[in-house]
């Protein structure tokens, strides 16, 4: 049996707009996309506004950013496949009508590094911003700010063997039937740790983070986020070492808490890619606070004509 592994690599590269029906698609093999600028590409009625995978591919993305992408499902990226990876890549203003940045089918392993998605969708009639789906996954140092849907504004992991995510930001999401995270199924117990969760604002009580198997929140700090925290389907959740200072009911269902402090503390000065691409907010020593940055035209257009 001969097996032949097809490989795209594309180096410093440009992308100007593209339309209905033009992506980077295979279905096996081994594909990389590295430094790149992808300008609206739209796939209204297809997966994956610029790259859709299938079956035994794997997928390395380094250096990318992705700005105004558009598809069914997976607005920028729609990858089934072994393994995945992505480092310092942003999305801007990527929408679907499910998984408006990414879904990740990574049957192996998922790894994310240094990823911003920020302002996906501008408004909540959608469903979820990213989805890692089976595998093990690693998701660190990871912005999500200013992204709406009717769910999942932030993060859906599910069916993970593992999963370890930690120093990310989760900023001013916005979802209008709650439930900006979610994180299902699977035995083994899951460590989110070292993350700021601030002023996120869910439109109705149903719980902005829900567990269904056993995981562990440590060292996070939650700061005036809107109704119920966690909601806690099934299994047990264990909330240790973190700050929360929370505007209503701390949590739903089965939950263990150890070393909590309700009192105001300085975040974690995280700092992620992107910056001036994706406008992502940053950590003001000055005021302690985070900035949203703001995103001028000439950045963009410095970028078109480089």
């Amino acid at each position: 049996m001969i097996i032949v592994f097809v490989v795209f690599l594309l180096s410093s590269c440009i992308d100007s707009e593209k339309v209905e029906g033009q992506s980077y698609s295979q279905i096996s093999g081994y594909l990389e996309i590295k430094m790149c600028f992808f300008l609206r590409h739209k796939k209204y009625n297809g997966n994956g506004g610029v790259i859709f995978l299938d079956k035994k591919a794997d997928l390395m993305v380094i250096e990318c950013t992705f700005f105004n992408c558009i598809a069914k499902w997976g607005g920028a990226i729609y990858f089934i496949g072994d393994n995945s990876a992505l480092s310092k890549v942003c999305a801007n203003r990527c929408l679907s009508d499910c998984y408006h940045f990414a879904e990740f089918d990574s049957y192996k392993k998922c790894k994310i590094d240094l990823l911003s998605y920020t302002q996906c969708s501008n408004n909540t009639n959608f469903l979820c911003a990213i989805m890692l789906n089976q595998g093990n996954q690693h998701f660190h140092g990871v912005n999500s700010s200013y992204n709406k849907a009717s769910i999942m504004s932030c993060l859906l992991s599910q069916g993970s063997s593992n999963l370890s995510c930690g120093f990310c930001n989760f900023f001013q999401n916005v979802d209008s039937q709650g439930r900006m995270m979610s994180f299902e199924s699977g035995t083994n117990i899951r460590n989110i740790y070292l993350c700021n969760l601030v002023q996120n604002k869910p439109e109705s009580n149903q719980g902005l983070i829900f567990i269904y198997s056993q995981y562990v929140f440590s060292d996070c700090i939650f700061m005036y986020n809107s109704f119920t925290l966690f909601k806690v389907l099934y299994g047990t959740l264990l909330v240790k070492n973190s700050h929360v200072v929370h505007q209503s009911t701390f949590n739903s269902g089965s939950i263990v808490t150890e070393n909590i402090h309700y009192s105001k503390t300085d975040l974690y000065p995280l700092e992620f890619y992107g910056t001036n691409k994706c406008q992502t907010p940053f950590f003001n020593k000055n005021t302690n606070r985070m900035t949203e940055y703001q995103f001028p035209l000439f950045i963009l257009f410095s970028i078109l004509i480089k």
